[in-house]
């Protein structure tokens, strides 16, 4: 009897994983996750509050309010090209960085966690109209691993909804002021 039951859960999970590495490799390495809003404030100054990373933690999701055990810190310039953000939550560093900017248009900026084990490249996409149109991206490949493959797959909504919090937020700050 208990050979059969060990017979069962050993073909049970041998089928789990198996099940696991065929949908991971049958996963898209590449990934990519984002959002968009308007916002109805001059494209200049939804520019200035990206572009400057001290003001992120004002309106991302990603805070000391939410995550009390945050640890923030900058360097670099104030703003642009080599400012720097970094972060510890009390159980992974990681470290954002913007390398590319193109004044009221784009923001382009790199992640790093887990000391350079995990890497993203993200950025921010700014279109003046009667409206500004903001659209907040990040995208990767997840090489030929299949189980980080799959992770990606449950991480990126995930990630599409902190954008989406962070855009609602960083709407209401620029134009209700709060």
């Amino acid at each position: 009897m208990i050979q059969r039951v060990f017979r069962i859960v050993l073909v049970l999970l041998t089928a789990f994983i198996a099940a696991v590495l065929i949908g991971g490799f049958m996963t898209p390495s590449e990934w990519r996750s984002e959002a968009e809003i308007e916002i109805n404030a001059p494209v200049s100054t939804v520019y200035e509050q990206v572009n400057t990373l001290k003001h992120w933690p004002t309106w991302t999701a990603w805070n000391p309010e939410v995550y009390p055990d945050l640890e923030i810190s900058f360097s670099g310039p104030e703003s642009g090209a080599g400012a720097r953000y970094q972060w510890f939550d009390g159980a992974m560093h990681g470290e954002l960085s913007i390398h590319d900017t193109l004044a009221n248009e784009t923001v382009y900026y790199t992640v790093t966690m887990d000391d350079g084990e995990f890497e993203m490249d993200c950025g921010f996409t700014f279109t003046d109209g009667v409206n500004v149109g903001v659209q907040w991206a990040c995208w990767g490949d997840a090489g030929a691993n299949p189980v980080a493959r799959l992770m990606m797959k449950f991480y990126e909504p995930m990630m599409r909804k902190d954008f989406e919090i962070g855009l609602q937020q960083l709407k209401a700050k620029l134009e209700t002021g709060a």
